[in-house]
């Protein structure tokens, strides 16, 4: 389909299709002001957008193995290319109003608190707006304009764990309740988090322009620059701490995931891969452990103090958040179905079903560092594999969640995560859906549109590999031979 002559137009082609799809979201951004009735804003016409960058996207795969089967100073041009178009896609973005996201109030919020000394493990927004304004939460509130009016779930405590609050925090220092100053905190994660693909590509032995598979991606455009997801602090991290492993500096790596562990508590499930080649190590296992263990305790102790009650917002995702998911909804029935004798009711199975999710990514993580790795190029597929089973069992599956595993997709290029990119932005239709109080038509058909594809192409790539897998084994003469 491409050769050598073609690429550089392909790629200049895709790329300045992608770019102007940012442009476009840009000029059009005025349409999702937050002062818009729901109905009046185009949720449909986002999704339609975002799908079709994701299927240009998915041009991306084929064009990087055809040109790194070429010479090398032909892949340097299209990788520079590659890094000036996904930055300048970034950049688009910085001047948008977030389209049909609200989190990034929070963040805002949540980040002054921490600044001026106060907990958002122990208040709430709405504790915030009733505070006496003579309190230095009150004044805070005052200052604070539309950001606090704006925050979702005002009921709830912080979710997020301290070194998220931290980059709030950092935010805010740079220019108090400021959309702009936290995306440049995002920005210079983002450029982090590309530093280090390169260099992970490079230990590896794996040509860098493989990173286009992430630095493309339109997920982490909308999702990190537009919207302003935290996902954006937690990327690097991941990186980083695999990075030192596949280095072969397992306490560094171990110290880095407890760092990661500070902003999301997932990727706790990373341990066992990351320090599966130091198993028979003791010393080492239990000098990483402990790092771990002692970091993880730092994070747990202001949630703690701040108080587990009704209003903890670690307590509701625990129990009840779920969204744009097809297996959990799926998954309670079946429970209820099968505990029908007991009169379970849908709340005790949806626990249960949450449960059983849970275990499944827990025992997915042990099973994949079973097996001795075999390389570093092992490693990275490993990890891969981890966080994909955790998007995939996620009682929630936002398109942002999808950052859980896009960063490893340069190392382990799968089909099936490719196509996140162009049927996850279906979740944009729940607000069109929601707008006219349609919101059944979403969450029973449209989920199922989003997921079984992706559930199909994952299956057949898995089945292929065991092929390929089963086919070489064969091949290899035996020692009898």
């Amino acid at each position: 389909m491409f050769t050598g002559r073609n690429l550089p137009i392909a790629w200049v082609v895709v790329g300045g299709i992608l770019l102007g799809l940012a442009v476009a979201l840009g000029a059009e951004s005025a349409q999702f002001d937050w002062a818009l009735n729901l109905i009046d804003i185009p949720a449909r016409a986002l999704a339609a957008g975002l799908v079709v960058a994701g299927l240009v996207f998915l041009i991306v795969l084929p064009l990087v193995r055809a040109t790194v089967a070429l010479d090398s100073d032909l892949q340097r041009r299209c990788l520079g290319l590659v890094i000036a178009m996904g930055l300048a896609m970034r950049l688009v973005m910085f001047a948008t109003e977030p389209a049909l996201e609200d989190d990034q109030q929070r963040y805002l919020w949540e980040g002054a608190v921490a600044a001026h000394g106060l907990s958002p493990y122990a208040l709430s927004p709405d504790k915030a707006k009733s505070a006496d304004r003579n309190t230095a939460l009150g004044q805070l509130a005052e200052t604070a304009g539309p950001v606090l009016d704006r925050v979702n779930h005002p009921n709830l405590k912080t979710i997020y764990p301290p070194v998220a609050i931290a980059s709030f925090a950092l935010a805010h220092w740079i220019s108090p309740f400021s959309l702009t100053a936290w995306r440049g905190v995002l920005l210079s994660a983002e450029c982090v988090t590309l530093l280090l693909l390169l260099a992970l590509l490079r230990d590896i032995g794996r040509p860098a322009l493989w990173s286009a598979l992430y630095w493309w991606n339109p997920i982490p455009i909308k999702e990190i620059m537009n919207s302003g997801h935290m996902e954006g602090i937690l990327v690097p991290l991941l990186l980083l701490a695999t990075m030192l492993a596949v280095r072969r500096k397992p306490v560094a790596s171990t110290a880095v995931l407890g760092l990661a562990v500070g902003v999301k508590i997932w990727p706790l499930l990373l341990t066992p891969v990351l320090l599966r080649p130091w198993w028979r190590e003791w010393r080492v296992v239990c000098a990483s452990l402990a790092i771990l263990a002692v970091l993880g305790g730092l994070w747990a102790a202001p949630i703690l103090l701040g108080g587990l009650d009704v209003s903890s917002g670690f307590v509701a995702y625990a129990q009840q958040w779920q969204a744009n998911s097809a297996l959990l909804p799926a998954l309670r029935e079946a429970v209820r179905h099968l505990l029908s004798g007991w009169d379970v009711s849908a709340d005790i199975a949806g626990r249960i079903a949450r449960l059983l999710l849970a275990t499944a990514a827990a025992i997915a993580a042990v099973a994949l560092a079973l097996p001795a790795i075999a390389s570093r190029a092992d490693l990275m597929r490993r990890v891969a594999a981890v966080t994909l089973v955790l998007v995939l069992v996620s009682p929630a599956q936002f398109p942002w969640y999808m950052l859980w595993t896009l960063p490893f997709l340069p190392f382990a290029p799968r089909l099936g995560v490719m196509l996140m990119a162009v049927l996850t932005p279906l979740y944009y239709l729940s607000f069109h859906f929601g707008a006219l109080n349609l919101y059944a038509i979403f969450r029973d058909r449209v989920v199922w549109v989003i997921w079984v594809p992706i559930w199909i192409v994952l299956a057949a790539e898995l089945v292929a590999a065991r092929f390929r897998s089963g086919k070489a084994n064969v091949q290899q003469p035996s020692r009898a031979d």
